[in-house]
């Protein structure tokens, strides 16, 4: 009961908001309007550049709020078209972590450059060296101690590995 309380007050917040929004709109684009007839007649002032100036960055501002309310719901209704929604917090964490965990398992895909071909300069042994697989085991321990080298001092001096 709590949550269907919870969804009708933000439902009635927003719809104030967008009520707000409109009536904040129509008023600026009033004023805007106003503000340009002074300047074409001649009267204007540094105080109607200014005011002008507020009154655009403001009707900017809530275009930039509208654009976002637009993707935000563009969004969900792609959401419940593709799957199933899921409210429960514990499948919301399990979700999320699955997620991740696809994204960032471990891919045993070796990449594979093609030999060196100026590469005069190095021993055979340099060579093959630079031209073998590397593990995914060796650049998370190159990447930490990167990070780790990075640190403040207290934390600089940990060692990793």
């Amino acid at each position: 009961m709590k949550n269907f309380l919870l969804k009708a007050r933000i439902k009635q917040w927003h719809s104030e908001i967008k009520t707000s929004d409109r009536v904040t709109k129509h008023d600026n684009l009033q004023l805007i309007k106003s503000i340009k007839e002074k300047i074409e007649a001649g009267p204007a002032n540094d105080d109607d550049r200014d005011s002008r100036i507020k009154l655009l960055q403001e009707m900017d501002k809530l275009a930039t709020f509208e654009s976002f309310d637009l993707f935000q719901k563009a969004r969900v209704k792609w959401d419940i078209e593709e799957g199933v929604w899921i409210s429960d917090p514990s499948q919301i964490k399990e979700e999320f972590l699955n997620f991740f965990k696809e994204k960032f398992k471990d891919h045993d895909s070796n990449v594979v450059f093609p030999p060196f071909a100026n590469s005069s300069g190095l021993c055979a042994l340099d060579r093959d060296s630079l031209e073998t697989p590397v593990s995914l085991d060796e650049v998370k321990n190159v990447v930490w101690i990167v990070v780790v080298s990075r640190l403040p001092a207290p934390m600089g001096s940990l060692s990793l590995l």
